[in-house]
Order: C-alpha cells, then sequence, then structure tokens
C-alpha cells in the first residue's frame, strides 16, 4: 500500500459481478424500526440493544473492499497474500486503535495506525458522518502536533506489543494467523483539536489527504421493483406494481425487441438502480452479460438467447443474494432479478429471508457457481423429454433443483409471468416437484 491511498469506496465496498446466465448445449461458460434505520450501515446498526462495535465495523469495511478489489489495506489480506512484512507494503492494523470519538457534526471518528515493515509509519481515520449513513477514510497529515503526538502514543504501544510478546518487528505471534481474532487494543486518546462535540474538526478535507467518501450509503434508498419503502409487501403484489410501471414496459420491450436478433444477439441487461433512471448493462455478448455493482442496484433485467436454460442460472442467484446484501435493514425482500427468453418465457425471483439469512460473502466461488451451471443444464436435458411437464414445469423444476444445490432452498421467491401479464407464485415442494399458485388479479 502507497502513502497515497486512492481507495474508490462506494456503498458497502461492494462486489461488481459479472452476469453469465445461459448454458449452450455442453459449452459450459466459467462464471464471470423501519425509516431510521433505512439508510444506516448495516454494521453499524444494534440489532438486539447491543452496544455497537465501531471498530470492528470500519475493519470489516475494509476487509470487504480487500476481498472485492484484491487489494491488501488490511492485516488480514496482506497475510493471506504473502505480501506482509515486504519492505514496500503498508495496511491499516486494525487490532490497534483509538476510542470512539463523537466529534463536531456529529462525525465518529476512529483513528488506527499504519504499518510498513514491521513499524507505524502512518494514521488512518475511519469516520461516519451524516447520521451514519456515510463512511470516510482518511489519511491524516503529518507535520503538525497533534499527528505527532497521536503517531507517538500509536509507536509506542505498538512496540510494547511486540517486546511483551517476544516479536520482533516483522510481526508474528497473537493475530500473526488470519483466523486468531485477538485484539492489541484500545488507546485513549485526545479526540481531533480538543474534545468531543463541538471543537471537533469541521466535516470535510481541510488539513486531511485523501479524503475518501462513498457516493451513497450501502442500505440506502429503499424500494424494489414498485420503488416501495421498507414495509413487507406480498410479493404478488410487488410484482403487479413492477409490470404496471412504466419503466418495467420499457426494460421488457427493449429487451423483447432485441431478442429478434436471434441467438446471435445474445444477452442484454438493465439494472434498476437505487437512484436514478435505470441503465444498460454492459460487455454484453453470447451468454453473458455484466450489470456492475449489485450494492447501487434494486434489481437487474437481462434475458436469455434461447439456446440454453430459459430460467434464472447460479450467477443470476448469486447477483441477488449480492443485491439483498445491499438492502436497507429489513428489506432484502425488495431484491429482485428478471429475465425474459423466447417462447413467450418471463420470470421474476425475490430473496425470501432476511439479513442474517443470506450466505456470508464470499460462499460461492466461480468454481462452484460453474459447477452447478453444469448441473443446471444436466438437470435440464434429463427433465426436458418428460412429457408429463409442461415447459414452464420443466424450468421450474430446474430451478428448485439449482436452489437445492446451492443451500438455498425456499430462500428465493419465485414468480411465473405470462403473456397475459398471469402472475403465478412457485412453491417448491419437498420431492423436487414444483407447483404454481395464482396470484388473485
Amino acid at each position: 500500500m502507497k502513502k497515497n491511498l486512492a481507495l474508490q469506496l462506494s456503498l458497502l465496498f461492494a462486489l461488481a459481478l459479472s452476469l453469465q446466465s445461459c448454458r449452450t448445449g455442453e459449452d459450459y461458460l466459467s462464471a464471470k424500526e423501519e425509516q431510521y434505520y433505512s439508510n444506516k450501515f448495516q454494521v453499524f446498526t444494534s440489532l438486539n440493544d447491543e452496544s455497537v462495535d465501531y471498530a470492528k465495523g470500519f475493519k470489516t469495511l475494509m476487509e470487504n473492499y480487500d476481498g472485492i478489489h484484491k487489494t491488501h489495506y488490511t492485516r488480514t489480506s496482506a497475510i493471506k497474500s504473502g505480501s506482509l512484512g515486504k519492505s514496500d507494503e503498508e495496511y491499516v492494523e486494525f487490532r490497534l486503535h483509538s476510542q470512539s470519538m463523537l466529534l463536531e457534526d456529529d462525525e465518529r471518528w476512529i483513528i488506527y495506525p499504519m504499518l510498513k515493515n514491521g513499524q507505524v509509519s502512518g494514521l488512518m481515520a475511519g469516520i461516519l458522518r451524516k447520521e451514519e449513513t456515510e463512511v470516510e477514510f482518511r489519511n491524516l497529515d503529518s507535520g503538525n502536533a497533534y499527528y505527532d503526538e497521536v503517531f507517538k502514543i500509536f509507536s509506542m504501544a505498538y512496540l510494547k506489543h511486540n517486546l511483551k510478546n517476544g516479536l520482533n518487528n516483522k510481526g508474528g505471534g497473537c493475530g500473526f494467523d488470519s483466523n486468531d481474532a485477538c485484539d492489541i487494543g484500545n488507546i485513549d486518546i485526545t479526540p481531533p483539536k480538543g474534545g468531543p462535540k463541538g471543537n471537533g474538526p469541521k466535516s470535510g478535507c481541510t488539513g486531511l489527504n485523501n479524503c475518501i467518501k462513498p457516493e451513497v450509503n450501502p442500505g440506502g434508498g429503499g424500494g424494489g421493483p414498485g420503488g416501495s419503502g421498507s414495509s413487507y409487501v406480498e410479493p404478488c403484489d410487488k410484482t403487479k406494481t413492477m409490470l404496471a410501471s412504466q419503466k418495467n414496459k420499457d426494460i421488457i420491450d427493449d429487451l423483447k425487441e432485441h431478442m429478434k436478433g436471434g441467438s446471435r444477439a445474445g444477452e442484454k441487461g438493465w439494472r434498476d438502480n437505487k437512484t436514478g433512471a435505470p441503465t444498460q448493462g454492459t460487455q454484453n455478448e453470447d451468454h453473458s452479460v455484466n450489470l456492475g455493482d449489485p450494492s447501487t442496484m434494486n434489481g437487474g433485467y437481462h434475458n436469455h438467447p434461447g439456446t440454453g436454460v430459459k430460467i434464472f442460472s447460479a450467477n443470476d442467484i448469486a447477483i441477488l443474494i449480492e443485491i439483498a446484501r445491499y438492502q436497507a435493514i429489513g428489506n432484502t425482500g425488495n431484491a429482485y432479478m428478471v429475465v425474459v427468453a423466447p417462447g413467450g418465457i418471463q420470470y421474476v425471483m425475490y430473496f425470501n429471508g432476511t439479513h442474517n439469512e443470506i450466505p456470508a460473502y464470499g460462499s460461492y466461488s466461480v468454481g462452484q457457481l460453474d459447477g452447478w451451471n453444469k448441473e443446471q443444464w444436466l438437470t435440464y436435458i434429463n427433465t426436458v423429454s418428460n412429457d408429463n411437464l409442461s415447459n414452464y414445469q420443466k424450468l421450474e423444476k430446474v430451478f428448485s433443483s439449482t436452489l437445492k444445490s446451492m443451500g438455498l432452498q425456499n430462500k428465493v421467491i419465485l414468480q411465473r409471468v405470462e403473456e397475459d401479464s398471469k402472475i403465478s407464485t412457485i412453491n417448491q415442494n419437498s420431492d423436487g416437484s414444483t407447483t404454481a399458485n395464482p396470484c388473485n388479479t
């Protein structure tokens, strides 16, 4: 890590996934209390009247960023990359930090030391602001009395830790294993400019370099297909509202027009953004389209070209999970995906669980997704010849099987939309079959 940390933070440092859906024959492709809480970061929210661990929250955000962008700003990622201790590698030591400080304008600060070659080399502030809906990480400028004071405190604390544990300046011992959760400690320091609330620094970057601001809060902006707020809405009603919206009509019409180009036209996608109008996906190819950052989306649309399985792939399901992850607290059901395919095929899916039930970040590797997509194709081949099932039932059985393989059985709501706008919720039965329950019109 260089001194000038050029982090490009957005939302919850969200995952930008490539949406790769269809599989053609054997051509398996590698997988590229309500309103108040609606805009708050999940990691800074108390769920069971427990005190908020702000230090852990900042650490989690930065570790997520490292995991997504393959950077080494945290000690854990530096260890895993094998770069810890290299002379040119600088990282933030989140195990050692100041107390949580509430400053002027209700900014909450925690200061962390940065390490390079086993020694304190700088200071980084994690800052939570605007009623805890924005987060920043700032390198503090050196060459002033406050910086020098805090730098000395952290340097001495880190040195004492190493001496106490018999470590050299390269690290080791407590916490060296990235799975070891031990903490060096909390250091009480003087808040910036003399004290909490009233004498703290003003908002902005004066006197600090590399002020980094997320554009939008990760959990922010409720609203699924119908653009609604944080309360639960029955899926049939959500889909009815979506179908009636001009936004949806325009996107579906565009995808249907696109499919007139045949299988060679490939896939095309649209993003339903949390803010602003819908935008097209990028890098549309024969069997993939990149929908971009899921944390800035409420939902996504795409077509399948008709040369593979005409229902959501494992990759599509994984993207739904990431969109749900970055919905506001209590609003995971607002996350949705839509697929359309030749033959009047159209499906909508929603996540059907709480934030606590969302699979951990990084649960699905590229290899796993590719394996599930291969499995999906084989299941389809074995199902397509079953004359006792309608075309819809064949697709829905395949989808149910994929959910089960991914450990998401009954965690995703699937709805079928027929050409006459008839909507049915597809129930997944324990024996692998499915039952369609029409929504009341």
